[in-house]
């Protein structure tokens, strides 16, 4: 069993998260805290690596502070030990990255893993969904850790390049990096402007195809359709354990094409991507210009097609709206399935608020700004309101004067 990311409150019994404990311990202040979560969900990266960053904890005393709040956690000297890269192997270099963690020894069904934040719950459910095994954490420093994943995954993350990154392989836990849990269809809220494309969609699931095999999905940014294609990926994901499929979206296509140094690793890439039963293949609109792309977008389309594989692609464009779209992919996709998704009303932004906020509320005045406030999608109303729980998690009060600080960054 793994540990949670929650320790439990002896006076209240509430469950008592790391940042919760950052805040009370007085290691760090309040608006520091604030402007640290702020920089992680701009740019990315562990709040650890970020606290070290900025110089408001050294690498020792965030590892004391770790281990005075959980005294059951252990520390582990990377630079004394020899690690097992057959260990190293149970976790994918993406994640090591992502994450700050190593696996150092594999004994049975037990994997010692060495963390940078052993206490993270985000990171030790995708931990959990990469193997099998039982998690036994410790706690080491961000440079050491850093250091060991350097050394231990150079070898092999050339091949994980190609095969990790881009989407689910054949064993079912084994996500792609891309796919969200939550995008599922029980959390697709429809109406007149998304149903079809959302039963089209489920049809293709549910049916492995005997309905519409292509399927190709346009529509403003922020309107749900990353939602819908990896609500595919999820129910596969969930129900079926043979049928494999790939998602990736256009942005990280491009990015991997440029990192090949040569035509065969690019000819390898390719071969993953027609290796499968079903491609999901997201923003085809940011391709427009990279006409390199193009050529082996289609090269990897016209042999899906050719073998009767499943096929659905988004767009923020129509195919009319892309003059300069490879010809052979516009002849191609005009044997698809064409469906577009307008833009959300006012009711429809309201019932998906609803989902977004979940368990937790926020003030009816402030929820109703959102809905009806222009220039904002489904994409940033969700950014939006997570942004809000986070000022709220941290004891601030959500009234006008912080939203339209909020909707500042979101609004021209």
């Amino acid at each position: 069993m793994i540990r949670k990311e929650a320790k439990v409150d002896e006076k209240t019994g509430a469950k008592v998260t790391f940042i919760d404990l950052l805040e009370r311990s007085g290691v760090i202040t309040k608006e520091a805290l604030k402007n640290v979560l702020t920089e992680q969900w701009e740019r990315g990266g562990t709040l650890e690596e970020i606290l070290v960053e900025k110089g408001f904890l050294n690498e020792e005393q965030l590892v004391k502070f770790i281990l005075d709040s959980f005294p059951m956690l252990h520390y582990v000297s990377l630079r004394d030990i020899d690690i097992d890269p057959e260990a190293v192997e149970h976790i994918p270099a993406r994640i090591a990255r992502k994450y700050l963690l190593i696996p150092i020894r594999k004994k049975g069904k037990s994997l010692a893993v060495v963390m940078a934040n052993p206490v993270n719950k985000e990171m030790l459910l995708e931990v959990k969904n990469v193997t099998d095994l039982k998690i036994r954490p410790f706690i080491s420093t961000v440079s050491e850790i850093k250091g060991a994943i350097d050394r231990y995954y150079v070898e092999v993350s050339e091949e994980e390049q190609i095969r990790e990154p881009f989407g689910a392989e054949r064993v079912k836990k084994e996500i792609g990096v891309l796919i969200v849990k939550d995008k599922t269809f029980d959390t697709y809220v429809t109406n007149d402007s998304n149903k079809h494309a959302f039963l089209l969609c489920k049809d293709l699931s549910e049916t492995r195809g005997v309905g519409e095999k292509r399927i190709f999905i346009y529509g403003p940014d922020g309107t749900g359709k990353t939602h819908l294609l990896q609500a595919i990926a999820n129910y596969i994901l969930e129900n079926e354990a043979l049928r494999r499929f790939i998602y990736i979206d256009a942005f990280k296509f491009v990015a991997s094409l440029k990192g090949f140094k040569t035509e065969r690793e690019i000819e390898r890439y390719l071969g993953v991507l027609t290796d499968t039963d079903i491609l999901l293949f997201d923003d085809l609109d940011f391709l427009i210009g990279k006409d390199f792309a193009q050529e082996y977008l289609f090269t990897v389309l016209s042999d899906l097609v050719l073998r009767d594989k499943q096929v659905v692609l988004s767009s923020a464009l129509p195919l009319k709206d892309m003059p300069t779209m490879n010809k052979k992919i516009r002849s191609l996709l005009n044997g698809f399935m064409s469906i577009g998704i307008e833009e959300p009303s006012v009711d429809l932004k309201r019932e998906v608020v609803k989902n977004f906020i979940g368990e937790g509320t926020l003030p009816a005045g402030v929820v109703d700004q959102l809905v009806r406030k222009g220039g904002l999608n489904l994409k940033k109303i969700e950014t939006i309101i997570k942004e809000l729980q986070t000022y709220q998690r941290l004891g601030e009060k959500i009234d006008d004067t912080l939203l339209n600080k909020v909707l500042n960054a979101f609004i021209d």
